[in-house]
């Protein structure tokens, strides 16, 4: 009987420290998942930002920004590689288109986009490439009728001063 009463407080002392360890365990989860959830929104709140700021960037033509990759991983380093990739190859088309229309401002017909580009941007690539090409060809014709035009007029003068010689 005696062994059945050192047992009874002993165990009911240690179920109760069980209980207050466990208790104050959970507190510490919830306090480190809340942690964790605060940095989680405090990373998103920071990538929000850079994303905004990027995409104003784009759309005042300022092609030249990227997204930060130190310090991410998951979602927001896959998000962030990818924004990057989409604006330098925004970045490199408009910058021909801008190379290729400026030439043709200045009636340089040899510039070409080169850039291996798809969909929409390879429609522009060729729509670019072709109109250099056409104007190249009239500009062609242009100079051969022009030489045709003073072959024309040379003859013309000097069949007239034949004639005002006879």
């Amino acid at each position: 009987a005696s062994a059945g009463v050192s047992f009874t407080p002993f165990s009911i002392t240690y179920a109760s420290r069980a209980r207050r360890k466990s208790s104050r365990e959970r507190q510490v989860l919830r306090d480190g998942e809340r942690l964790k959830l605060a940095e989680r929104e405090a990373r998103e709140k920071v990538a929000a930002a850079e994303i905004t700021e990027l995409v104003n960037r784009i759309i005042a033509g300022d092609l030249s920004g990227r997204l930060a990759q130190d310090g991410k991983d998951g979602f927001f380093l896959d998000v962030s590689r990818q924004l990057n990739r989409l604006t330098e190859m925004l970045q490199c088309m408009v910058g021909e288109l801008a190379q290729v229309t400026e030439a043709l401002g200045r009636g340089d017909t040899g510039q070409q986009v080169t850039g291996d580009y798809a969909g929409i941007f390879g429609a522009l690539k060729q729509s670019a490439n072709g109109m250099a090409a056409m104007l190249r060809d009239v500009a062609a014709r242009l100079g051969d009728s022009a030489t045709q035009v003073r072959a024309a007029s040379a003859e013309i003068s000097t069949g007239s001063l034949d004639l005002a010689q006879r």
